[in-house]
């Protein structure tokens, strides 16, 4: 039963952290996303900074789980392909809880705990790793490529979501997707 009310709550900072970012996702609002009433956190997590550091890793073992098995099914390049498509997507930028934790709260995270941070800093650094290993280009400068990827997608992401105007969004996007394209080759 302990177990599962953990997961529950993982689950719930997970998407509220995507969705609200770390400052306006409060633990008495997450207990409640989750099902719990708030008196029980204390018995899962020591505090809200551990929660959000052991739920990003949590959102980032999901997305790797979900890479990985594409690209088994897929081939690297054709599953980072896929994965630059849906990125730089009106619904992605439409649905922060679904997404990216980068794009949802990574500017936050700047100003939060080293514990936090490391969690962040691991599932960003196994991210260019795995956009790394999808691009056709040599050594160094496939590592410059995936940063460059990466940095793009989350900027288009972040630019879009800003500003209020899906035809200025969907321009947005088309663009990053025209310059993600000439790099993921």
């Amino acid at each position: 039963m302990a177990a599962d009310h953990r997961r529950k709550i993982l689950s719930a900072a997970s998407t509220m952290l995507r969705e609200r970012g770390i400052e306006r996702a409060s633990v008495v609002d997450l207990m409640q996303a989750a099902g719990l009433t708030h008196g029980g956190f204390y018995r899962h997590f020591d505090s809200k900074e551990a929660l959000v550091a052991e739920a990003t890793t949590a959102t980032f073992k999901a997305l790797f789980e979900r890479l990985e098995g594409r690209a088994a099914r897929e081939g690297q390049q054709a599953a980072l392909n896929k994965y630059v498509a849906e990125y730089l997507s009106q619904r992605h930028v439409e649905k922060p809880e679904i997404g990216c934790p980068i794009a949802a709260y990574g500017a936050e995270v700047a100003r939060e705990s080293a514990v936090v941070r490391a969690a962040f800093r691991d599932g960003v650094d196994h991210l260019l790793k795995w956009i790394s290993g999808g691009l056709a280009c040599r050594g160094e400068e496939r590592d410059e490529k995936a940063n460059e990827l990466l940095t793009l997608m989350v900027g288009a992401i972040v630019t879009a979501r800003t500003m209020g105007d899906r035809t200025r969004s969907r321009e947005i996007l088309a663009c990053a997707r025209r310059r993600a394209e000439s790099l993921a080759r």
